[in-house]
């Protein structure tokens, strides 16, 4: 929403203006009386300013095609460019643990809560073999999920780590990547597990994920709030080791698909 500040305070300039919208794309795009939620709207004037502002931009940067699509459609703007997050080359390691790991805030809506049903729901066996660690801080929500944690009798195979200056050396020893976004702009964490080699299953919200990965060949795309489904995929990529070494070795080519030269380089050249 502080796109629009910047713009209204930008009128009248000669400069050229770009904007880029970072989270759910359907944010304050669509006309509904609705707030909150996982769209995040933000109230009505938002809307109107986004509406009328975003026209007098030179371009907007958008980080997925459904990003794209939605700013094209919605705001009659010519200059959309599609510009992903590059991602960098990861340290890999052949050392690795079972761990199934989640990095990301402890909000609502990243479904942590979801994923510790989901790993309750695995046979004993696998609970017994595989552990499920969170990286990430939060407040509430934290809490209401240790609280859940607890509940399941599961403190001793689900550990919350908290805030993580360097999540590298967490990437390099999981397994396995689960993620469980209700909704997303560009999942930072999702794309950098991938290219430290992790296995990764994920819900298919609406925007991030299906740029990230193609079903079945780096990745595994779940329906959003499909647990028995996910919980399903996720035993077949825990028991089949060929299985999840072949997703790991196709996983971390997503780095020479966004890689930094190449994106920047996009970048310039639609801007230039």
């Amino acid at each position: 929403m502080y796109n629009s500040f910047f713009l209204l305070s930008a009128l009248g300039l000669t400069v050229k203006k770009y904007v880029s919208d970072r989270s759910n794309p359907w944010r304050n795009s669509k006309f509904n009386l609705k707030r909150g939620g996982y769209e995040r709207h933000d109230g009505l004037h938002h809307y109107f300013l986004k509406k009328w502002l975003y026209r007098t931009a030179h371009g907007i940067l958008t980080q997925t095609k459904l990003s794209t699509k939605i700013e094209t459609q919605s705001f009659g703007q010519e200059k959309v460019i599609y510009f992903p997050n590059p991602i960098e080359r990861m340290p890999l390691s052949l050392q690795r643990k079972k761990i199934i790991l989640h990095v990301g805030r402890f909000v609502e809506s990243k479904g942590q809560l979801d994923l510790i049903e989901i790993y309750s729901r695995l046979p004993k066996y696998l609970q017994n073999d595989w552990e499920l660690v969170f990286v990430g801080g939060g407040d509430n929500y934290l809490e209401k999920c240790k609280e859940r944690v607890s509940q399941l009798n599961l403190s001793s195979r689900i550990s919350f780590i908290g805030f993580e200056k360097d999540v590298t050396k967490w990437y390099s020893i999981a397994e396995v990547f689960a993620f469980t976004s209700y909704s997303e702009g560009f999942p930072n964490a999702l794309a950098e597990a991938m290219a430290a080699g992790c296995a990764a299953i994920t819900y298919n919200c609406d925007a991030g994920p299906s740029d990230i990965i193609e079903n079945r060949v780096n990745g595994l795309l779940i329906a959003v709030g499909a647990k028995d489904e996910f919980i399903t995929e996720l035993i077949s990529l825990l028991e089949d080791n060929n299985f999840r070494r072949q997703l790991q070795m196709e996983s971390v080519k997503i780095t020479e698909k966004f890689s930094v030269d190449k994106v920047i380089d996009k970048l310039v050249d639609e801007i230039l």
